[in-house]
């Protein structure tokens, strides 16, 4: 786990995000507390057991409440992030809603909602936020645990300077099914379709079509995604992204497992999450989830895969056990005959079984943002999960696709440490743009260096 934000913008900011505020609104009466469409009387176990069914995207499904954080309470959870002005309590709720997973099919997602005591004035702008790597087994998915201080710091931040905050577990992880891990599509549709869910339950009336959407690591991507995809969502407008360290779209799935001979140290729980959940969602069901790994670590990496959130499959996987020698390369951690079948498919159209799907699902995964979305880009130079080299690859691959990102290197940060470091600055950034004012710069002088994927 992982994660942070900063000081709360004053009255004037929090006023430009209002869509046609009254005079009254901008007055001494005190906004009307954030009301919720459904009574919110579920259990979270009910929410998570919720049945795949179809209808409409972004419909809300059930509602949960959980708590009610008082304002001391807020304050003292967030006493960490230097510079926060903390000026409302926060209701916290978990809600289960429709989506749509990448294949066309119907899938459902839970989230849960930050909403401020003491919202600002005016029609708000929802916030989204999308989290780092927890993991595929249902058990990993954050509504499982909400009290995590990451979590605090990253969510509940913007919720306690007055806007709503829907934060998705991304369809499949702790519901039916297996998340779209680095899928983007997938994921993206969970991301967009959780800031239609939250606009159903606050009201319409109160949190308009703009949103902000901002995410850490495996988040950040899902965020980017939400400009690569809003197409599909026309009534959630995309006012501006903040990504934290994003993991994003750069190498080619097939072309990757052909480099048989780059060192996999640091790769394993990454590339066992990625090609067990690619394999459950391209096949039939999830029995087949581990056919792309080599026969003689396959039974143990599936295993590990499927039942071990992130913090604990490093290890697992990293450490010799009976029956286990972790593999060193690539070449030894994928099956030889599903990389021929997949190479054969990519290359010559020889496509067929598990690595034929495969492919054909790699070859979708392929995001294109919006080049009109404001996207702030934030990176730690002491970053070892997503090293500066390998972020400079997903930065130049939103300017190829003609973005214009803003960079902001934080000297000495690491993976985890850049949210409470940066986030007064993502948050004061993210106001701004969604307001139509100017943003202001970023505050150190760090710089990506060349593009090194490995």
């Amino acid at each position: 786990m992982v994660g942070h934000i900063p000081e709360a913008l004053g009255c004037a900011l929090l006023l430009g995000l209002c869509v046609g505020c009254s005079g009254d609104d901008a007055g001494d009466a005190a906004p009307k507390a954030l009301a919720t469409s459904l009574p919110c009387t579920d259990s979270m176990d009910a929410l998570w057991a919720t049945p795949v069914s179809t209808g409409e995207r972004g419909e809300l499904l059930g509602c949960a409440d959980i708590d009610t954080l008082a304002l001391s309470d807020v304050q003292a959870r967030l006493a960490n992030v230097a510079g926060l002005k903390v000026s409302s309590g926060v209701r916290r709720l978990m809600i289960a809603y429709r989506t749509e997973r990448d294949k066309g099919e119907p899938g459902v997602s839970t989230a849960l909602v930050y909403l401020p005591e003491h919202p600002a004035s005016g029609l708000l702008t929802g916030v989204v936020g999308s989290h780092g790597t927890t993991g595929l087994a249902d058990d990993c998915a954050p509504s499982h645990f909400i009290d995590e201080p990451y979590f605090d710091s990253l969510h509940l931040a913007w919720a306690a300077g007055g806007l709503p905050v829907v934060a998705p577990d991304y369809a499949g992880l702790g519901t039916v099914g297996v998340q779209g891990y680095f899928n983007y599509p997938d994921t993206g549709r969970s991301v967009l379709d959780s800031a239609r869910a939250l606009r159903r339950l606050v009201g319409a009336d109160r949190v308009g079509e703009r949103a902000l959407f901002f995410g850490h690591s495996q988040g950040g991507g899902a965020a980017l995604s939400a400009a690569a995809y809003a197409n599909e969502t026309p009534d959630v407008k995309v006012a501006g992204i903040v990504a934290y360290a994003p993991a994003w779209a750069y190498l080619d799935y097939v072309e990757s497992i052909q480099l048989a001979g780059v060192s996999v140290a640091g790769l394993r729980p990454a590339l066992a999450t990625i090609l067990y959940a690619d394999l459950a969602n391209a096949g039939d069901d999830e029995s087949q989830a581990g056919a792309a790994f080599a026969p003689s670590v396959r039974d143990y990496i599936s295993k590990a895969a499927g039942t071990l959130c992130f913090d604990k499959l490093g290890p697992a996987l990293d450490s010799p056990a009976t029956g286990y020698v972790p593999p060193m390369t690539i070449g030894e951690f994928v099956d030889p005959d599903f990389k021929a079948g997949a190479v054969d498919c990519a290359k010559n159209g020889k496509c067929s079984g598990l690595p034929g799907a495969w492919v054909a699902r790699s070859k979708a995964n392929d995001p294109h943002v919006d080049p009109s979305v404001p996207i702030l880009y934030l990176q730690g130079d002491a970053d070892t999960a997503v090293k500066p080299a390998l972020a400079s690859c997903f930065f130049g691959r939103l300017v190829k696709d003609g973005a214009d990102p803003v960079e902001c290197v934080y000297p000495g940060e690491s993976h985890e440490s850049l949210i409470p470091t940066s986030a007064g600055f993502a948050v004061d950034w993210a106001l701004a743009t969604a307001a139509g004012k100017t943003p202001p710069a970023c505050p150190v002088d760090g710089a990506l260096p060349n593009c090194s994927p490995f």
